[in-house]
């Protein structure tokens, strides 16, 4: 059940060549690599269907949850992991490791909509709710546009963060760093 299902395009070796060090770092074995969906034309599009095929693959599994996570992933320390882990919540739909833009209430109740889905966990009992987004939408915009009627929960201090290599959705290069400003980070 702990198993770390990640959104990889197999054509990015650059991706993969900093994942491989980071789940060693973690400890983490017991993960599956998933090929990433691509349309040229639609580049949210396909995000989000890569998303929603390892939901998808989790309700018709019938696990109680799946870890989900992009393969540009950067853990904030050693034993990150472990500590995400430990504070998944009893009670969630949507359990985040980070997020770059939002807010949430004291006890970490998320309570707008936000940026970052680069390591979560979806509850069963939000499965249906997120495979019904559209598939055109920017996933994490959307699926945290639905905060009032659904419990997602961030970790008390992010585990994770994007590498900034580019970005398959902006093609790009991104500097996340100072959207990190004023969080508190796991190992620090």
């Amino acid at each position: 059940m702990d198993t770390l299902n990640i959104i990889h395009l197999s054509r990015r070796q650059d991706r993969y060549d900093l994942l491989m060090p980071q789940l060693a770092l973690q400890g983490i074995t017991d993960y599956v690599l998933h090929e990433g969906i691509e349309k040229k034309h639609n580049r949210k599009e396909g995000i989000c269907k890569s998303h929603k095929a390892i939901v998808r693959e989790a309700k018709e599994k019938g696990l109680p949850m799946v870890h989900i996570a992009e393969d540009d992933i950067v853990f904030t320390s050693p034993g990150a992991w472990d500590y995400y882990l430990s504070k998944i919540p009893d009670s969630f739909d949507l359990f985040m490791g980070m997020t770059y833009v939002g807010s949430h209430d004291e006890n970490g109740r998320i309570n707008s909509i936000c940026s970052g889905l680069t390591l979560y966990t979806v509850s069963e009992r939000f499965y249906d709710s997120f495979l019904s987004i559209p598939d055109s939408c920017h996933v994490d915009r959307t699926i945290t546009a639905m905060h009032k009627e659904y419990e997602f929960i961030l970790i008390d201090k992010f585990v994770a963060y994007q590498s900034g290599s580019k970005s398959d959705n902006t093609q790009t290069t991104c500097d996340y760093t100072p959207l990190l400003q004023g969080r508190k980070l796991y190992g620090e």
